[in-house]
């Protein structure tokens, strides 16, 4: 199964969070995932804020960013989303950055899972709800 995630959920696979046991339920050969290229920078501002935060270290973090560099994800240009995610956040209020995801989830025929709830709950309230899975719903894809 095709799946899109983005960096709410990809860091749950490092970094002990709440609903971070069913982000790991994806690292799974059932699932295809996949993501913007834009998750990388994403992903590294958030364990820049853990380290910020005293969270992680700096040596745990660079650990981490080498370790997910190595996962299993396919990683797709931004420049092909952009047309469509700026028309769907015109449409939701909700921010070109976020709608990248989506966008691709639903030009590839995936769902896009997210820990975004702020955005889970935008698109919700669109066409495209079906498209969208809660990080804590993810074992209804199993």
């Amino acid at each position: 199964m095709r799946v899109v995630i983005d960096a709410s959920v990809l860091v749950k696979w490092y970094v002990p969070e709440i609903h971070s046991l069913e982000a790991e339920l994806l690292v799974d050969n059932r699932f295809e995932i996949h993501a913007p290229e834009i998750i990388i920078p994403e992903f590294g501002n958030i364990l820049w804020k853990k380290c910020r935060l005293g969270e992680l270290s700096v040596k745990e973090s660079l650990t981490i960013a080498d370790d997910m560099l190595k996962d299993n994800i396919t990683l797709h240009a931004q420049s092909p989303l952009l047309k469509d995610s700026l028309n769907y956040a015109n449409a939701t209020g909700k921010t070109v950055h976020d709608w990248m995801y989506m966008t691709l989830a639903l030009s590839l025929g995936a769902v896009f899972v997210t820990a975004d709830r702020k955005f889970f709950l935008a698109v919700r309230g669109t066409s495209h709800k079906s498209d969208i899975v809660w990080v804590e719903s993810i074992s209804s894809l199993l």
